[in-house]
């Protein structure tokens, strides 16, 4: 398929070359005009759809980037970053359509682990976690980078497989220890597993980056309502309230909303 798209891209540049070199510069000039015009147009969709999302003018967005991922001239970097945002609003068989069809494209390394992670959402979504584990395994067994780490102990964490979310995920820390998603995993896998001293230190560590991850500032607010710090639980909760939620999303805001009333119940009976 991006075969298809290569050698048209290359056989209406040189039919513009030819037309400008042999028949009339002029017609060149417009063939090849209009051809830059045609391909930027995807380009254009997809800022039109971040601008839109950013906004909050959701199904705009999603329009936007529709039109965008369908454009003959749309490359494997649009039609991941549709699938990505249908994902998160909740559009999971319209991503799942998208990705299937370059399920066995050939494809730069970069973007390879962004549409692999980005299925494996998908998989997870449709309650299929361990392929969704299974597929951004065979990436890590090929590369190993920031993304793989955070996404492979994500899924690893969704997987209840604790242990070895905790055994990868100190992996992933030995990697990079200043990546907040990877602190956030680790820190998650700990909790879960009920080392909540060990989470502890790294909600920490993590703290201080300022993340924009939910699960960072919701978990790491239980661990201070063990401890009866309701009242830097309760700051934790609000930033956790203002971050962005969406259909992946682990946490959902009414549970923040119903904890952060837990919480102000236990800090007036002190």
């Amino acid at each position: 398929m991006l075969n298809n798209k290569f050698l048209t891209n290359v056989i209406v540049i040189v039919i513009g070359l030819l037309a400008f070199m042999f028949v009339n510069k002029f017609l060149g000039i417009i063939i090849l005009g209009v051809f830059i015009i045609a391909v930027a147009i995807p380009l254009i969709l997809m800022f039109l759809g971040n601008s839109a999302y950013g906004a909050g003018q959701i199904d705009k967005s999603i329009r936007y980037y529709r039109m965008a991922a369908n454009n003959i001239f749309a490359s494997i970097k649009i039609k991941i970053a549709y699938g990505y945002i249908a994902i998160k609003n909740g559009y999971i068989d319209e991503a799942e359509k998208v990705l299937q069809k370059y399920e066995n494209v050939k494809m730069g390394v970069q973007d390879e682990i962004r549409y692999k992670s980005t299925y494996g959402i998908v998989l997870w979504k449709k309650g299929k976690i361990d392929e969704a584990v299974e597929i951004v395994s065979k990436v890590y067994e090929k590369y190993k980078s920031t993304a793989v780490y955070e996404n492979l102990g994500y899924f690893l964490v969704l997987s209840g497989d604790y242990d070895k979310a905790i055994s990868f995920n100190k992996e992933a820390y030995e990697y990079n220890d200043s990546d907040a998603g990877i602190l956030d995993n680790l820190a998650l896998s700990y909790y879960l597993k009920g080392e909540h001293e060990k989470s502890a230190e790294i909600y920490e560590k993590l703290m201080e980056m300022n993340p924009e991850f939910i699960t960072a500032y919701y978990y790491y607010s239980l661990i201070l309502i063990e401890k009866e710090d309701y009242k830097n639980a309760l700051e934790n909760l609000q930033k956790a309230l203002k971050c962005k939620f969406s259909f992946i999303s682990l946490i959902k805001k009414e549970e923040i909303e119903e904890k952060i009333k837990e919480v102000e119940k236990l800090a007036q009976n002190e």
